[in-house]
């Protein structure tokens, strides 16, 4: 036959706790008022059950209190995690549009002040700010993430002034900054990569992380 669940074990500790404080209360108020000439509406009876409430009241008031609190820890934790998961996603989407990037240049014609310009290069402007927002806003609940987004915006810093300042004169031009476009790309997927295999963590655990 299988055994029944046991209410006890389902209780939460402060649960349990509290009724063994209530029935430990009872217990005394039932020696105090047999002790009492007039029983349970005796002075004594009356005094202890007071002193009894107010405890009561103090104990209850610091369970709930410490329920709120992690529920509110609890709620913390998955805002952090629902914001880390887009931080790392708008990095991924950073690498696509330097990829997109990348091979828009090919396409742009060529001369002295030939430039890349284009949709390709202001998506990814866009994604520069963005993730220089992200810096600014940094919460120091993970270090290791702080330190890879500045990375990230420091490749993302540079790729955009070579995108917007380098002269596409020559056919080498072209490929070079294609090139490095891509390699910037590749740099902030590998970024990506290594925080979510724990790289970072687990090398922090010995030293801390670089200076920002």
């Amino acid at each position: 036959m299988a055994d029944r669940p046991n209410p006890l074990r389902q209780m939460s500790p402060a649960a349990v706790g509290l009724g063994v404080v209530a029935l430990g209360s009872l217990a005394w108020m039932a020696l105090v008022a047999a002790h009492d000439p007039e029983g349970v509406w005796g002075q004594s009876a009356a005094a202890w059950a007071q002193a009894i409430m107010s405890v009561g009241a103090i104990v209850a008031a610091i369970v709930i209190d410490r329920g709120a609190s992690r529920r509110a820890r609890q709620e913390q934790r998955e805002a952090s995690a629902r914001e880390k998961t887009v931080r790392v996603g708008s990095l991924v989407a950073c690498a696509g549009m330097l990829e997109t990037a990348a091979r828009a240049v090919l396409t742009r014609e060529l001369g002295p002040k030939a430039t890349t310009g284009g949709g390709a290069v202001r998506a990814v402007v866009a994604g520069q700010r963005m993730i220089n927002h992200y810096v600014a806003h940094a919460h120091d609940d993970d270090p290791v993430l702080v330190w890879v987004l500045n990375r990230a915006a420091d490749e993302l810093d540079t790729a955009v002034d070579e995108l917007m300042t380098r002269k596409l004169a020559t056919e080498a031009d072209r490929l070079d900054l294609s090139e490095a476009t891509r390699n910037h790309a590749r740099e902030l997927r590998e970024l990506v990569d290594e925080y979510e295999a724990g790289i970072f963590h687990a090398l922090s655990e010995r030293t801390p992380p670089p200076p920002l």
